[in-house]
């Protein structure tokens, strides 16, 4: 049944369209399309002209409820939303043309002339929008109304299609655009008349004309921008020259998940939120920053460019002020008070040591929230971003801290080669304008190779060490273990070796060392003067995969050896030198003192009229390069007033050097006002022409003490002269001429003193001294006897017990050796007697000389002394007399004699 009313219904319309009028079916159809029009969904739809602050392409925005009740009131911005409305429609049905043409009422206060309308065809519409006609039972065209709310704006006079809309919004300054919709809010009612065949229809609907939001649609952006969140990065605490690099890096994927942080390194990351921001044409946007977490930040400002926060960035003019939050941790208390913005944080990051820094940069994770709240236009939004701060990874920022370091570059020297100096950093060697000067053999380079930095949490740096240029062969290499402020340390060695063909292995930095002090001064000084050679060293240190890279420049110099020098002249003795009266002009016989006379308990002795003092005043080192030595010398004593010293000038190679020296004879009694003045020859020749008695008694003064406070400066070319004082200590001394009293005694005085047995009790007036080999004197078989003195005190000289030794070199048998009173110069002494008797036996025992010659004058013996001297042969006989003063000998010769039984 229901099937046939269906098919019967279809068939009652065909016959009546077949059988009514056209007129009739001009208004029927005309009223079936108004009702259905009326009621469909797409008769009135929403455009924003500007979905966003910089998105002026139309797009639609569907109504959430058909505003077709007063319940239902839809919200339409002036200027920014359309309204999209049929204007005319037109379809065929049954080859009949059937239109249907819209008008539009508008009502409410102020509402009236709201509305600009323009009317527009398919054609005049943009490629991605089109009309959507899918609802419609049949086919139609169309042409469009677009209602665009203006309220009393006069912004869109003249404009007749959509893209002038579109220019019209795109072009206008936005302070224009803002003002033409800054407008009181209006209740506007359309009433939509539909019209077609003469039937009609119409149907209200119902709007609130309000001002755009665009303090919501700015807050939307903003917290969607590139400069929101910034990070002002710092790149390592320690840079060349002192200098922080720093970036701002944008934060694209906002932290807005506790549980997806942002991580964070403390003093290396600041967060940079705008303060304020000017939009271009549409004012200020403000930013007010909170954190759960104040005692973790520094919290400052800044001021920069949007386009170092947000390149390309068109809409904000000018700089923009931000909040700055640096995490700096428990270090907050050691910021001073007067660092108040995270520029002067830097500055004051710059003076701060990095390993200072590295306790605080390494602190347990924090987390924190940030919350921001921005208001524009009266419009307010807020955000809470989540951070997480961790310990950074410093390994980077550790090597380039490291490479640049005052641990790099040491120096050690050749003579304590186990203390290590270091170098300030101020004095580090980082360009070829601040080269570092390194003394040949002198002074050593110690670089690290490998240390551990207790600073840095004992983390293990290694470093590799280059030299450039092919000059490692001017470097004697080694390695050694030791502690650079308590961190240990494997230091390379270096030591340019200028002109030494050292025998040293390598790798044995105290065996070289000690075959450079092994040197003489002579060759040490020739190895390091040499020609100055630049070398450059490129360091490398390498942790965890991180390398830092750094050349150092150096300046291989001569060595300042001055104080070796100086040491060389003070250990060669030739400060002070002394020469005898007989040798002042034999420079051989100079004698170098000065390493005697260092003790003030035990001067050196000077004798008096003797020696002479040598005390240099300029010394050319005919071995240094004919480096010059400059010396004073002034004279102290214990006696001033006893201080009796003949001075003059002379000149003599001493040690091979070349000496102008001030010489000091001390007197004694001596009265040298006849000697021309300095004039050490003269003197020297008087001296020498005095008797030896009274070179005796004027040499015998009592001794004093004498200090020479000498100055030694040694004359530089550049710099400070290296300067030496010491003192010497001398006394002056009774001369020792012993032997030349013994050779005077010799000379002066008759050794050999004869009895001619004839008077065997008187000596022989001026007896033979027979010391010529060639022509001995006749000594007679029992007719003589030689009488020697065993010891005297000789009138000129006083005080001096000589003593004699008397030796017939193996000759004893012939002679009677016996002891007698002897008058010897004056005086009656004992002496030695000696009387050939060669083979005779006197048959009874004679023990003094008396004994012998009472035996000779007996007449009882005349016989058997007559036949022995008969067979006595001829006998050469040398006495060798040995003068003695105090036990020391001072004085021997030779006495020739020939035993005869006649003379011929």
């Amino acid at each position: 049944m229901k099937l046939r009313k269906l098919k019967a219904v279809p068939l009652a319309l065909v016959t009546l369209f077949t059988l009514t009028s056209c007129k009739l079916i001009d208004n029927i159809i005309g009223s079936i399309l108004v009702n259905t029009v009326m009621d469909l969904p797409v008769l009135i739809n929403r455009l924003d002209l500007m979905p966003s602050a910089e998105n002026t392409n139309p797009t639609f925005v569907p109504f959430e409820n058909p505003p077709s009740s007063e319940a239902n009131r839809a919200e339409l911005n002036y200027l920014k939303n359309v309204l999209v409305v049929p204007r005319d429609l037109e379809t065929v049905v049954f080859n009949k043309t059937i239109k249907l043409h819209f008008d539009f009422e508008f009502s409410g206060e102020g509402a009236t002339n709201a509305f600009h309308v323009i009317d527009v065809t398919e054609s005049d519409l943009p490629e991605n929008f089109r009309f959507d006609t899918s609802a419609f039972p049949v086919p139609i065209t169309y042409k469009l109304a677009l209602i665009v709310p203006v309220g009393e704006s006069t912004i869109l006079e003249g404009v007749t299609n959509i893209n002038q809309i579109q220019t019209v919004l795109e072009d206008t300054p936005r302070d224009e655009l803002v003002e033409s919709i800054d407008q009181e809010p209006l209740n506007a009612t359309m009433k939509v008349i539909a019209r077609s065949a003469g039937k009609s229809k119409s149907k209200n609907f119902y709007f609130n004309l309000t001002k755009p939001l665009f303090g919501a649609m700015v807050l939307e952006e903003v917290f969607k921008s590139g400069y929101l969140i910034n990070l002002y990065r710092i790149h390592g605490f320690n840079q060349e020259n002192n200098e922080v690099e720093s970036t701002i890096e944008n934060v694209a994927d906002l932290p807005s998940e506790s549980e997806n942080p942002l991580n964070l390194s403390y003093f290396l990351d600041s967060i940079a939120i705008p303060k304020i921001v000017t939009l271009k044409d549409l004012g200020d946007v403000t930013f007010e920053v909170t954190t759960n977490r104040p005692d973790l930040l520094f919290i400052g400002e800044m001021s920069k460019p949007i386009e170092d926060l947000d390149p390309g960035n068109e809409l904000i003019t000018g700089d923009v002020t931000v909040h700055t939050l640096t995490p700096v941790g428990t270090y907050s208390s050691e910021i001073p008070a007067s660092v108040d913005t995270v520029d002067k944080l830097k500055d004051h990051l710059k003076s701060v040591d990095v390993k200072e820094l590295y306790p605080y940069a390494t602190q347990p994770t924090q987390d924190f929230s940030i919350t921001i709240t921005a208001t524009c236009f009266g419009e307010e939004r807020t955000e809470t971003y989540y951070f997480r701060l961790q310990e950074p990874p410093l390994d980077q920022e550790i090597v380039d801290y490291a490479i640049k370091s005052e641990y790099m570059i040491n120096k050690v020297f050749y003579k304590d080669t186990t203390s290590i100096i270091r170098t300030t950093r101020e004095n580090m060697p980082s360009t070829p304008e601040k080269r570092m000067k390194v003394s040949y053999l002198t002074e050593t380079l110690a670089i690290p190779r490998h240390v551990v930095l207790s600073d840095f949490g004992n983390k293990e740096l290694d470093f590799s060490i280059n030299v450039l240029g092919n000059n490692a062969d001017k470097f004697y290499m080694s390695e050694q273990t030791d502690t650079l402020d308590g961190n240990p340390v494997t230091v390379k060695t270096l030591t340019p070796v200028g002109g030494l063909a050292y025998t040293t292995p390598q790798n044995d930095l105290p065996a070289f060392a000690e075959e450079i002090k092994g040197l003489s001064r002579e060759d040490l000084y020739d190895c390091v003067t040499q020609t100055s050679i630049d070398v450059d060293i490129e360091l490398s240190a390498t942790l965890n995969g991180k390398t830092a890279t750094k050349t150092y420049y150096f300046t291989l110099v001569a060595a300042d050896i001055d104080v070796e020098i100086i040491d060389y002249l003070i250990d060669d003795s030739s400060l002070l030198n002394v020469v005898t009266y007989e040798d002042v002009n034999d420079d051989v016989k100079i004698q170098k003192i000065a390493d005697q006379a260092k003790d003030p308990l035990n001067p050196y002795a000077i004798e008096h009229l003797v020696d002479t003092i040598v005390v240099p005043q300029s010394i050319t080192l005919t071995n240094f390069g004919n480096r010059e030595l400059q010396i004073e010398t002034t004279i102290n004593s214990d006696d001033p007033g006893a201080l009796n010293f003949y001075e003059a000038s002379k000149s003599a190679t001493i040690s091979d050097n070349l000496v102008t020296a001030k010489t000091l004879t001390p007197l004694g009694s001596y009265d040298a006002s006849a000697v021309d003045p300095n004039n050490l020859t003269a003197l020297a020749d008087s001296i020498k022409a005095l008797p030896t008695k009274d070179l005796y008694k004027h040499s015998q003064s009592v001794g004093y003490n004498v200090e020479l406070n000498v100055t030694v400066t040694l004359v530089s070319g550049e710099g400070e002269p290296e300067v030496r004082s010491t003192t010497f200590y001398l006394k002056t001394i009774k001369a020792d001429v012993d032997s030349k009293i013994g050779t005077a005694i010799l000379d002066t005085y008759d050794i050999v003193n004869l009895i001619d047995h004839t008077d065997p009790y008187i000596n022989v007036t001026n007896p033979p001294q027979p010391t010529d080999p060639l022509n001995p004197y006749q000594l007679l078989y029992f007719g003589e006897t030689l009488v020697f003195p065993i010891e005297f005190e000789y009138t000129d000289f006083e005080n001096k017990l000589i003593q004699f030794d008397v030796n017939t070199n193996g000759k004893d048998h012939l002679f009677f050796i016996s002891q007698k009173t002897h008058h010897y110069e004056g005086k009656d002494v004992e002496g030695i007697t000696l009387s050939p008797i060669g083979t005779y036996d006197p048959g009874e025992p004679l023990n003094t000389y008396q004994d012998l010659i009472n035996h000779l004058k007996n007449d009882a013996n005349i016989m058997a002394i007559a036949a022995a001297r008969a067979v006595q042969v001829e006998e050469n006989v040398t006495i060798t007399v040995t003068i003695s003063i105090d036990g020391r000998e001072v004085a021997v010769n030779n006495y020739y004699f020939v035993l005869v039984v006649e003379r011929s």
